[in-house]
This record gives structure tokens, C-alpha cells and sequence, in this order.
């Protein structure tokens, strides 16, 4: 649990199923509330098209709540760090 100046005393946990279920859901709404503002044919709705198909749906935990730096990791692939 997390207690007012206590460290944190339970990591996060990802369910992988219900992660699946919940990145469904996160394009279903994409699709039916973003792109659907968008008429059909159009550049605007083409791109929300493409990107749902071509997106990922990222979940990142670090668990490290005092020192972690989750990020550091792209910059090093990128070459920013």
C-alpha cells in the first residue's frame, strides 16, 4: 500500500491478461471516438487509421520509487543520456 511519508511497501503488478483487455479497449475507443471525427477519405482520418494499425500499447512499471529513472533507457537507444 502507499501511506503518507512511508515508502511505498507493494510493487506494481500488470496483469498481462488484463493489460490485452484494457489495450483493446484503448483502440476501440481510437477508433470509434478519435477517428470517427474525421470523415472517411480524409488525410486526418487516413493518419489515425495508419496509427492505430501501426501503434503499440505500452505499459512501463519501474519499481524503483526513490532512485528509478524508467526513461534513462530510450535515451541511451536514442543517444541522448
Amino acid at each position: 500500500g502507499v501511506f503518507d511519508s512511508v515508502e511505498v511497501l507493494q510493487p506494481t503488478v500488470v496483469d498481462s491478461a488484463w493489460f490485452q483487455v484494457w489495450s483493446e479497449e484503448a483502440f476501440a475507443l481510437w477508433d470509434s471516438a478519435w477517428a470517427a471525427i474525421y470523415d472517411p477519405g480524409t488525410e486526418a482520418r487516413g493518419l489515425m487509421e495508419r496509427m492505430m494499425k501501426s501503434y503499440w500499447h505500452v505499459y512501463m512499471v519501474d519499481n524503483d520509487f526513490i532512485q528509478g529513472d524508467i526513461l534513462r533507457v530510450f535515451a541511451q537507444i536514442l543517444g541522448v543520456d
